[in-house]
């Protein structure tokens, strides 16, 4: 398994980022147009170019780790409050000009929380959920693996770290599967419900297999915590979960780290931490993004159809 690719900003790359993020103008909360429109340019423009040139390898790739942003000054304590995510205006556009080299910056309709960047920390009555603001171990999954629009990125700038919090991605294209192994993952429809980032979770299900073969490669959909399980679906998990521990990129996120990945190509875990110690400080910002807006049943600009 090859490294994935990692590249810290230089000084001086960091503070033009930082300067160009931090010049007045509209936040994800003053309305998706003019943030979108402000993201874009920076990504487009002489700030960007060093987002623009980690990326190159991170797509090919399929994942990449950037060190070295500079965060807003002086961050605020973490909320630990549902919506209580004060506007940080260099992080919201940080992400944004990461999602802007990407792609489109976009949400569903129907999600709980329909904001377009996410604030990921510790919410307490989370605490025991399959939720990024829960502090249980989060299981291998896909991102809105029961959506037909599932994001093609995920983006997570990172703003306080866990000190014993690991994040991992495990790419489908590294796991060997026998061809018995892939005939099942690829012949066998699964059923996800939907989960509870979504209103109404749990009361729909779908049927998709685990692994599919597209143009682009091997695509993958898993989401165990929400998989109607029974004696076959138990031997898929147990398949996919086996490869994965072989194959895993471990990460400890630190402030002013950004980890991207395809989320249509690889699953992701995150170990589960003791809040009452240092990593229930843990903050970290999240954006998903469509690399082809035309595939997509759009609702409003940057809203997908659920």
């Amino acid at each position: 398994m090859s490294a994935m690719p990692h590249h810290t900003l230089p000084a001086v790359q960091a503070r033009d980022l930082f300067d160009a993020c931090a010049t007045g103008g509209a936040g994800p909360r003053d309305g998706y147009g003019a943030y979108w429109d402000r993201c874009r340019a920076i990504a487009s423009g002489r700030a960007g170019a060093p987002l623009r040139r980690w990326l190159e390898p991170v797509r090919a790739y399929g994942l990449g780790l950037l060190s070295g942003v500079r965060l807003d000054e002086p961050l605020p304590a973490t909320p630990h409050e549902r919506g209580a995510g004060p506007s940080l205006p260099v992080a919201d556009t940080v992400i944004g000009a990461v999602a802007a080299s990407l792609g489109v910056l976009f949400t569903i309709d129907g999600k709980a929380d329909p904001r377009h960047v996410h604030d990921v920390y510790f919410i307490p009555e989370d605490a025991a959920t399959q939720l990024g603001t829960g502090c249980s171990r989060l299981e291998w999954h896909v991102e809105d693996g029961c959506h037909p629009t599932r994001p093609d990125w995920v983006i997570l700038l990172c703003l306080r770290g866990g000190p014993d919090v690991v994040t991992s991605v495990a790419r489908c294209a590294d796991m060997r599967f026998s061809r018995q192994e892939r005939e099942l993952l690829e012949g066998t429809p699964v059923r996800l419900r939907l989960d509870d980032s979504f209103q109404g979770a749990g009361d729909q299900e779908f049927g998709v297999p685990t692994l599919s073969t597209t143009r682009q490669g091997l695509e993958i959909i898993y989401d165990p915590a929400y998989t109607v399980r029974d004696a076959m679906t138990d031997r898929i998990v147990s398949l996919v979960s086996r490869e994965a521990a072989e194959v895993r990129h471990d990460v400890v996120l630190r402030a002013g780290d950004v980890l991207v990945f395809n989320n249509r190509r690889a699953i992701h875990a995150r170990t589960g931490f003791d809040p009452s110690q240092g990593s229930g400080d843990r903050w970290v910002k999240r954006a998903l993004v469509l690399a082809d807006p035309a595939r997509a049943r759009w609702r409003s600009p940057g809203v997908v159809h659920a």
